[in-house]
């Protein structure tokens, strides 16, 4: 009987009946191997793997940030309902944004690029719907007083695309270039979950459709998201088609990727299919009934699967996101690590009054802190460089203690993805062997 060996940072994944994978989340490597046979697979603790684990990981830990990531949220208020809301009870809230707040936000911005050394910043905006006619004196305040700032900053807005039209020269003037709108499948599937306001006969899908065509059309960037649940996967055949006639795929600033919806910090009243069911169904249809492979499906660790098969070191997660490294939210009443965390105290790390902008910098160290050499359990975890401990968020929901990891079933996800990508690709012979430590 063949045998494969494997250490304590690799997993083995068939692909057939002679063939399979080795990955090493250690290294960021993978390599083909075939067997007569199916094999018998022995694992052992390999020192040298862990001392190069420690070097690594020290390495990770000292290497400087030169950029902060700020969101913005003007206010909770939004023009569609989307039936999954990822604000939930907040877009209740009232409170907007005037242009008294830009200059508070960007004298915050300037005493946190200071702080962390920093020279570049990344903005988003975010909602609710960040783009409504009620936001744009403050923002016209605001990208006013940034241009001020001493750093490079790239902006990115996340928005439903409906009042995209009435923003567009607002948006060049403000140097805003990347978008990023959602779109939940073919019409009348999109309709139904991502509602326009009772009377108000607009049609979402129509307005996102003519959003993305009018940014591409004006040089900006485009991703396209598609949140994913059981109910909307078959429209993935029906919404590739509309990318295709539209020509959209053939633009270089375009991009579509399919995203599994889960519970999130404001709408916690929702149960959705578990991470591993939804890629073995996205899977099958992207598969069998997707000819344009146009849709990347992003679910966990599956970057890393991409940049092995894309012959590129692939880049190791220290943190999950930047709400456990670099990120700073504000909204109409504070300041916050985890835009996902709005609605918990624990990702409260400032308040906002006539004075400005108040942070408290030992809660942010906190928050801030949360990272794969500080959580024991991911110490010790074969996945923690493609999982960086998983969304704060969620780990705090499903344990009580912010400084523990949130796991993915890595295994079962990226067998699913590695046997599509060698089903899409024959022979498999595009794998990346640089060891990145």
């Amino acid at each position: 009987m063949s045998e494969i060996s494997l250490n304590q940072y690799q997993d083995y994944y068939p692909i057939s009946s002679v063939k399979g994978i080795v990955m090493d989340f250690l290294r960021g490597t993978a390599v083909s191997v075939s067997h007569p046979q199916a094999p018998c697979i022995r694992r052992f603790e390999d020192p040298a793997a862990d001392a190069a684990d420690a070097g690594f990981l020290q390495k990770l830990e000292s290497l400087p940030s030169r950029r902060i990531n700020a969101t913005i949220i003007p206010s909770y208020l939004c023009n569609l309902r989307c039936v999954y809301c990822y604000e939930g009870a907040k877009t209740a809230s009232k409170e907007c944004m005037t242009p008294e707040y830009a200059g508070a936000i960007a004298d915050a911005l300037r005493g946190l690029l200071e702080k962390h050394g920093a020279d570049r910043l990344q903005l988003t905006l975010l909602g609710g719907e960040p783009l409504l006619a009620a936001h744009k004196p403050f923002y016209t305040g605001l990208f006013r007083k940034l241009a001020d700032l001493d750093c490079k900053i790239r902006t990115v807005c996340i928005t439903n695309g409906v009042s995209v039209p009435d923003y567009l020269p607002e948006l060049r003037g403000w140097n805003v270039k990347d978008f990023q709108l959602t779109v939940d499948g073919a019409e009348k599937t999109h309709n139904l979950r991502r509602k326009a306001p009772p009377g108000s006969g607009l049609n979402s899908f129509h307005a996102a459709c003519r959003a993305i065509g009018l940014l591409l059309e004006s040089g900006s960037s485009v991703s396209m998201r598609v949140n994913i649940d059981e109910s909307n996967l078959g429209d993935l055949p029906e919404l590739e088609k509309v990318i295709l006639e539209n020509g959209w795929q053939a633009n270089p600033g375009f991009s579509a990727y399919l995203y599994p919806i889960s519970e999130n910090g404001c709408n916690t009243n929702m149960c959705y299919a578990p991470e591993t069911r939804l890629i073995g169904l996205a899977l099958d249809v992207l598969q069998n009934k997707c000819a344009g492979r146009v849709f990347r499906p992003r679910f966990h660790g599956l970057d890393f699967v991409d940049a092995c098969l894309a012959s590129r070191p692939a880049a190791p997660r220290f943190n999950f996101c930047s709400a456990s490294k670099n990120q700073y939210v504000f909204d109409p009443v504070g300041a916050y690590t985890c835009w996902w965390g709005v609605s918990n105290p624990a990702f409260a790390i400032g308040s906002y009054s006539e004075k400005g902008y108040k942070i408290d910098s030992e809660k942010t160290a906190v928050c801030h802190g949360r990272n794969i050499a500080r959580i024991s359990k991911c110490r010790k975890c074969r996945y923690k460089y493609i999982c960086g401990a998983g969304c704060a968020y969620k780990a705090l929901a499903n344990t009580g203690e912010l400084m523990s990891g949130n796991c993915a079933e890595f295994e079962t996800i990226i067998g699913a993805y590695v046997r599509y990508r060698f089903n899409e690709k024959t022979g498999g012979e595009r794998l990346h062997g640089t060891d990145r430590t």
